[in-house]
């Protein structure tokens, strides 16, 4: 049997760790947008200024299968006698209850007029929506990141001070239920009774090194009593 123990990483990575970097993403860009939408409500309410201005084409753009987003049109005039025009999306409330020709308050930037923030409930909603979205993938990933790194807590001291079973080969399962993928997991039950799964492994790897039938040697961690393949700790 190989005695080379398998590093950190290679573990990690043998459990597609990875994937806790999906939801960590997520996080990062959904809370980006959450402090983008908040830091632009707070700069409106302290430093905008409120003006009167007339709603024009209200309209849906996009299409069903990209998305569709409400925009409407407006015209106001600022403190200075500017006239300023413009489009924004909005909110599907703040479309559903206006139509053109209606006047509505907005809050515009005095050194800078063409930013105007016409619909606050859709800028402060999206700062809500998003900033809940980064939290619960955050939370995905945290807990992602302990379960990933217990299990390989528990792979170390089962390759370094495990008790040594016996188990039989009961059959090789497909990853996440595709038949057609070419990795599948190794199912057993060892001498006790127990029933356990191997790491992701080519099915071809499967049949050479662990037949249906066949008799393998997995090592069990003294602490959670988690049993492993001894081909998925060590180096092959």
């Amino acid at each position: 049997m190989p005695t080379r123990h398998v590093p950190i990483p290679t573990l990690l990575m043998r459990q597609h760790a990875w994937m806790v970097l999906v939801p960590l993403l997520v996080a990062l860009i959904m809370g980006g947008v959450a402090l983008n939408s908040a830091r632009e409500t707070l700069l409106f309410a302290s430093r905008g200024v409120e003006a009167q201005a007339v709603i024009s084409n209200p309209e849906i753009r996009g299409t069903q299968s990209s998305g569709r987003t409400p925009w409407v049109g407006y015209g106001f005039e600022t403190r200075e006698g500017e006239v300023i025009q413009g489009r924004t999306p909005v909110s599907p409330g703040f479309h559903g209850r206006v139509r053109a020709g209606d006047t509505v308050t907005i809050r515009y930037l005095p050194d800078d007029p063409e930013r105007v923030l016409v619909d606050r409930a859709d800028s402060s909603g999206a700062a809500l929506i998003f900033g809940a979205i980064a939290l619960i993938s955050l939370g995905f990933a945290l807990w992602g990141a302990r379960y990933f790194w217990r299990r390989t807590a528990a792979m170390l001291r089962a390759a370094r001070a495990g008790e040594r079973r016996s188990a039989q080969v009961v059959a090789h399962m497909a990853s996440g239920g595709r038949k057609k993928d070419p990795n599948a997991r190794l199912h057993w039950r060892d001498e006790t009774g127990a029933e356990g799964k191997s790491l992701d492994r080519r099915r071809a790897d499967l049949e050479r090194e662990g037949p249906v039938g066949g008799t393998i040697t997995l090592l069990m961690d003294p602490e959670s009593e988690q049993s492993f393949w001894d081909r998925d700790l060590y180096a092959s």
